[in-house]
């Protein structure tokens, strides 16, 4: 009975041998295990791995020590999105040819009206933006006084506006002057309304 029993104690720690010798684990370059000739983790009779004394929890096989192996996520490397392409610069436009200016002046005054600022501006910046154009300035009076005191009034006019004009920055050469005395009315002289339109300096572009 006793060498019946036995016999089949051996035949069973066969069994188990075979079968750990079926799940043969490789070291992998691990010298946390005790390893045979042919480069695979001893194993004890129930199939564990036989530890050396280099074992640690970091030089440990999973598959020995019964843990499930973690797969490495795969990551994908996104490109950075492109950068936005600059903005165009934007393009300066020249200031359009000013028309003729027609300035209105009080009863023998040579003051320029500032309701004429915001024009003259313009003016300006045209003739500093564009350096082969020149301007002319005619001044003109009404029909009030002698021909002689007109002549010098209406001459004051227009240096009054080129005097502005030379105050924005436009070179002297390049504005031209012309006093008219009350020879040229725009309108009647015979009634006030017209006459205050006879008190003017007009400014244009040399042709």
């Amino acid at each position: 009975m006793k060498l019946k029993v036995t016999g089949i104690a051996i035949a069973s720690l066969f069994a188990m041998s075979m079968n750990a010798h079926a799940g043969d684990i490789h070291h992998n370059g691990s010298s946390a295990y005790v390893i045979n000739s042919d480069g695979n983790i001893v194993r004890t009779t129930w199939g564990g791995c036989v530890r050396s004394i280099h074992w640690s929890k970091e030089t440990a096989i999973a598959k020995c020590e019964g843990w499930e192996e973690q797969v490495a996520e795969k990551t994908t490397t996104v490109a950075p999105a492109p950068a936005p392409a600059p903005a165009p610069a934007p393009v300066a436009t020249a200031p359009e040819a000013p028309e003729k200016i027609v300035g209105l002046f009080g009863f023998d005054q040579a003051d320029l009206n500032s309701n004429d600022f915001e024009r003259l501006d313009r003016f300006a910046a045209f003739l500093k933006a564009n350096p082969n154009e020149s301007a002319v300035v005619h001044g003109h009076t009404c029909t009030i006084g002698t021909p002689a005191y007109n002549l010098a009034l209406s001459e004051r006019r227009a240096n009054a506006a080129k005097a502005y004009l030379l105050n924005k920055g436009v070179p002297a050469d390049r504005i031209e002057t012309v006093a008219f005395g009350l020879t040229q009315p725009a309108a009647s002289n015979d009634t006030e309304a017209g006459r205050v339109q006879n008190r003017r300096f007009e400014l244009m572009l040399a042709e």
